[in-house]
């Protein structure tokens, strides 16, 4: 896994977060498990902590701006928080966006409405944001997942949230 600063982590301890949403996006066909919905190149940036404790804004920026300066033409956020999306952030996404990169989001995992609610960076004010709610096997939200009709533009497989089962897809 590359990091922000350019050096490969191998690191055993090294959390793999993000891999579940890569592997729904992009896992070949090898006759075992799931097959992604794309042939896609995956560009592995990391931020949080291998302890999932959370990460810094600024280290977050240096991964936008990293993939953007490296031809990714989407990036995934599997990350998120409650508050106002920091304007530093706003600017690192509308970069992406002035280069026509799609910004995906998740909603969040907090049962929250994120129209009357802030969740960063799902509440970004720019239109490059693709901002993605989980939903169970019958296509129904995720209890855990936050909603909105105005921030949560679609729904993709997530789980019930209920162990074990947090991959019932």
């Amino acid at each position: 896994m590359q990091r922000a600063d350019g050096q490969v982590s191998t690191s055993p301890t090294c959390k793999p977060l993000g891999t579940h949403c890569a592997g729904t996006i992009a896992a070949v066909a090898n006759g075992q498990g799931v097959v992604g919905m794309a042939q896609a190149k995956i560009m592995a940036l990391k931020f949080l902590s291998r302890t999932g404790g959370g990460g810094r804004i600024s280290d977050a920026i240096r991964c936008i701006d990293y993939a953007r300066e490296n031809g990714a033409r989407i990036i995934s956020n599997s990350w998120g928080g409650i508050g106002d999306v920091p304007f530093a952030l706003e600017q690192a996404i509308e970069r992406a966006q002035r280069e026509g990169i799609l910004f995906v989001v998740a909603a969040g995992n907090n049962g929250l409405n994120i129209d009357s609610t802030s969740f960063s960076p799902a509440n970004s004010r720019n239109d490059n944001v693709l901002t993605v709610g989980a939903i169970n096997f019958a296509g129904q939200r995720s209890g855990f997942s936050n909603f909105g009709p105005r921030n949560v533009d679609i729904g993709a497989p997530g789980g019930t949230g209920n162990p074990p089962d947090a991959d019932d897809i």
